[in-house]
């Protein structure tokens, strides 16, 4: 019972330190919220300190998130809990989006929470990635690439795996990445989100 509450709590804990602050810290010396869009995941970060401080970036953030559900899944094998892996893979998303180390006020979610169904999910989230690197590059609209690669990870998911409790999570976790960009979603209704330079 206790190690369950300890997953949990290295989940969310752990996993909230910034990563784009950090790097954009670390390489530029500013704070990233205050520069480009203010939000401190990859893509700002490109905008702010380069390409290869956002692929690292995205890399961490995708890491936490995965290796958060791998400890949860580990555990689960020797141990079954119900919906430890579950709520491991949305607390490591909460943390990340809302990080006390900046009073809170994270990420949009997008890296890590793909990061954290990622062990659960591999064959739905590659589909997605595939979508959002195509979206991206053709459009240059990075906030549509990633709601459609949203929708496109729950369907799939639901395609291949079949719906089970983790699934639930998953469809929970993106109706926040969602919600997230709601202002990107309101800015592309109108034609007025911004385009990536080509």
């Amino acid at each position: 019972m206790y190690m369950q509450w300890l997953i949990w709590l290295i989940a969310f804990l752990l996993w909230t330190l910034p990563t784009g602050y950090i790097v954009v810290a670390i390489v530029k010396g500013e704070n990233i919220q205050k520069v480009g869009s203010g939000n401190i995941g990859s893509t700002n970060v490109g905008r702010v300190a380069g390409k290869r401080a956002a692929l690292f970036t995205q890399a961490i953030d995708i890491g936490k998130g995965a290796l958060a559900t791998i400890i949860a899944m580990l555990w689960n094998q020797a141990h079954p809990t119900p919906y430890l892996v579950e709520i491991a893979a949305l607390l490591v998303i909460l943390g990340h989006n809302y990080t006390p180390f900046l009073c809170f006020r994270g990420g949009k979610g997008v890296n890590t929470t793909g990061g954290a169904f990622l062990p659960l999910f591999p064959w739905a989230v590659g589909l997605a990635f595939v979508v959002h690197l195509t979206v991206r590059k053709i459009t240059g609209i990075v906030s549509l690439s990633s709601i459609l690669a949203g929708v496109t990870i729950i369907i799939s998911t639901l395609w291949i795996y079949g719906w089970s409790s983790r699934v639930a999570a998953l469809i929970i976790a993106f109706v926040f990445v969602f919600w997230r960009h709601k202002d990107n979603i309101n800015r592309l209704v109108h034609g007025e989100e911004a385009h990536e330079r080509k």
